[in-house]
């Protein structure tokens, strides 16, 4: 297990070293090790130790699932008509010099996050 887990600390950000290191190293000998060492010292300081493990093991998957999910440029399409046409709509009211109270509040209501 020593090696494997040298591995993956050698393996740095290179993709081809994870995949190796992932090839050799599973989560089911990972697993198997600490639930070993728990079974033959069943104390606070194996829970940590499974604790941390089992939360390494969520940290991990949190950041793949994260790096793996893009915005669709839809989204940034949208955002940047939405930030035009508000530009535009204050650029109007300016020009007409009084303020509109309802259609303030409506847009005020659209654009608040709920």
């Amino acid at each position: 297990m020593r090696a494997s887990i040298k591995g993956f600390v050698r393996a740095g950000r290179d993709q081809q070293s994870i995949e190796k290191a992932n090839q050799q190293t599973s989560a089911q000998e990972i697993w198997s090790q600490v639930t070993v060492i728990v079974r033959q010292r069943p104390d606070a300081v194996t829970a940590a130790l499974m604790s941390a493990v089992n939360e390494t093991f969520d940290t991990g998957t949190s950041e793949r699932l994260a790096l793996d999910t893009r915005l669709p440029a839809q989204i940034f399409w949208l955002i940047g008509v939405m930030v035009l046409s508000t530009a535009t709509l204050g650029y109007q009211f300016g020009i007409k010099g009084r303020p509109v109270r309802f259609l303030v509040l409506l847009l005020t209501l659209v654009w608040t996050p709920s």
